[in-house]
């Protein structure tokens, strides 16, 4: 049902002839905004861009193995420099990265980045949070920023693709609403969807 579905959180997909609808909530210069998780914790949201390329690195120097191979679904040790560059390579229509950063945005505690088909159907989220920091509201507020970077461009549905050993993702994927179940290709994943209201 969902044919490399995957690959669309590390490329753009863009299609010359579909529409880009908008929802009127959404304003164009809200790419940045101080919050709080729902544990209290103040963050700083905002879209990634190229000048971000050595926080994020910094970021998954602190990942453990196991953080690597939930996050990509393969074996890597180390991120390279050229898959940071693509991921902080979005163009804020079809994909985006979000980086939630301390409350002096000097560090990045974790972040969502959303790549959406070309039909404007399915938005994929892909979620990573600092291993000091997981527990603490983050990924919660990242999928939400995600899904509502998803709805005002008129995704009706948001996907996230996971181990089905990491079973921490899966359990806060079901306690935001998401249908979690094992996806018909590959045993090992799990495939977590939502509807998105618009």
């Amino acid at each position: 049902m969902y044919p490399q579905l995957s690959q669309l959180v590390h490329k753009i997909l863009r299609h010359p002839h579909a529409e880009r609808p908008k929802s009127a909530s959404w304003q164009t210069t809200d790419v940045r905004r101080k919050t709080a998780t729902k544990k209290g914790l103040p963050v700083v949201l905002r879209y990634g861009g190229p000048d971000d390329a050595g926080a994020l690195s910094d970021f998954h120097r602190r990942q453990r193995p196991e953080d690597l191979h939930f996050r990509f679904l393969s074996s890597m040790s180390t991120v390279s420099p050229e898959r940071i560059a693509e991921m902080l390579n979005g163009d804020h229509e079809h994909k985006t990265i979000i980086l939630a950063f301390d409350e002096f945005e000097n560090t990045v505690l974790g972040y969502a980045l959303v790549a959406g088909d070309n039909r404007f159907d399915t938005a994929e989220i892909a979620l990573s949070v600092d291993p000091s920091f997981r527990r603490k509201g983050i990924a919660s507020l990242l999928v939400f920023e995600a899904e509502r970077f998803a709805e005002a461009r008129g995704y009706h549905a948001s996907l996230l693709v996971g181990s089905r050993q990491n079973r921490a993702v899966i359990g806060l994927e079901r306690s935001l609403g998401y249908e979690v179940r094992t996806a018909p290709d590959d045993a090992t994943l799990c495939l977590a969807e939502r509807p998105l209201s618009h």
